[in-house]
């Protein structure tokens, strides 16, 4: 982990806190005192080497390279069903 800082019970937390956080590009983070986590690409579903669905709506780590991924199902307007996909990254497996 590096340095970054907790904004728990800060004045981010205010509602009225304009621009909220999320707006604030890099330099603005600075100046207001705040390091963000460092983040890392751990899987790109969109260039990935595996079919993901287009929409994904839910993603839960399990511990040891194992994601799971639920797509979006629209209610089933179009069809499109619900699937629930566990990637192994560790292995570049797909259950």
């Amino acid at each position: 982990m590096n340095d970054a800082i907790n904004i728990l019970h800060s004045k981010w937390d205010e509602i009225k806190n304009s621009p909220a956080l999320e707006e604030l590009d890099a330099n603005a983070l600075r100046s207001n005192g705040v390091k963000p986590f460092v983040k890392t690409l751990i899987l790109d579903t969109a260039k990935s080497e595996f079919n993901f669905p287009a929409k994904l709506e839910g993603v839960a780590y399990l511990g040891y390279g194992k994601w799971v991924l639920v797509n979006d199902n629209d209610f089933g307007i179009y069809n499109t069903k619900t699937k629930i996909i566990v990637t192994d990254m560790l292995n570049k497996n797909l259950y």
